[in-house]
């Protein structure tokens, strides 16, 4: 198994991922492949933790200290 997350160019401050979840020969590839787990889930550029939620899935990707 292996996740791909693809960032969009940061614009006016924000920035966005999409989160992809690959299994078997899909896994082996260098792009995302696999089913779609979240499109334009925000990244947290700020102090405020911007989480995404999907099914059994929870996302973060973002700055911390």
């Amino acid at each position: 198994m292996a996740f791909g997350f693809v960032f969009s160019p940061p614009e006016d401050g924000r920035q966005t991922v999409t989160v992809h979840r690959a299994e078997g020969d899909q896994a082996r590839e260098h792009e995302a492949a696999g089913r779609t787990l979240f499109t334009d889930a925000p990244v947290s550029l700020g102090t405020e933790a911007r989480v995404a939620e999907s099914g059994p899935y929870t996302f973060f990707a973002g700055l911390r200290g």
